[in-house]
């Protein structure tokens, strides 16, 4: 949404995601290619048509927001490097064994960093099934609470019988072990982002703008 209305440095980030998301797995092309057609001004309703069960609902929301048919955090776009952090985070709150491990590290590496501590024990409640929607307002920064709202959305949204196995669906080979999986995602022991590249988890940086040095991820409590 920040981007669509003309926020430069949202759209900016939101391309570079997009470019990094479809080069580190083939599963996020699709979604990735709906986005961007509706970066560019497409608004037709079966934008998300051939979507799997799992981008579907995310296109779907994107376009409805566009549209203007519901309200969506535009507070959220800083916090894009943590989306595949949270999806696992999402998994793992609904009922994903596979995502249980990775979820558990990152909640345990925010509670040691500072500037995501306020953010951790909000999360665990989550984790631990409440649905409360007074949770929102319990971070103090805008950034924390669109992050909240939209876990608790998508919480409402995708939970229940049925999906574990629509995650599986997603995952080579539908495998539902503990182990890390290519490209999962956690907040590291020094509280930076890091990526599984099938070996080893190595770091998550940013990707440089369209010109100019490689930027800084953003971190609670950056909202200028």
């Amino acid at each position: 949404m920040s981007a669509a209305r003309g926020n430069t440095a949202a759209k900016v980030k939101l391309r570079q995601h997009l470019a990094r998301y479809e080069a580190m797995a083939p599963v996020f092309a699709p979604l990735a290619g709906v986005v961007r057609r509706l970066l560019a001004g497409e608004r037709d309703p079966g934008a998300a048509v051939g979507l799997g069960p799992l981008d579907a609902p995310v296109a779907a929301r994107a376009l409805a927001a566009l549209r203007g048919e519901v309200e969506v955090p535009v507070a959220l776009w800083p916090a894009l490097h943590l989306s595949l952090a949270l999806g696992n985070f999402v998994g793992a709150a609904a009922g994903d064994p596979g995502t249980a491990q990775v979820t558990r590290e990152q909640l345990a590496a925010l509670r040691a960093d500072p500037a995501f501590a306020p953010l951790a024990p909000v999360l665990a409640e989550i984790l631990d099934g409440s649905r409360d929607p007074g949770l929102v307002d319990r971070p103090r920064e805008p950034v924390q609470r669109a992050v909240v709202a939209t876990v608790l959305h998508y919480l409402d949204g995708v939970g229940g019988e049925g999906w574990a196995e629509k995650v599986a669906v997603r995952r080579e080979g539908g495998g539902m072990e503990q182990e890390p999986r290519v490209n999962d995602v956690r907040i590291g022991p020094d509280g930076e982002l890091e990526f599984y590249d099938g070996a080893e988890w190595v770091p998550y940086p940013d990707l440089p703008d369209e010109a100019g040095p490689p930027s800084a991820l953003w971190r609670p409590g950056d909202v200028s």
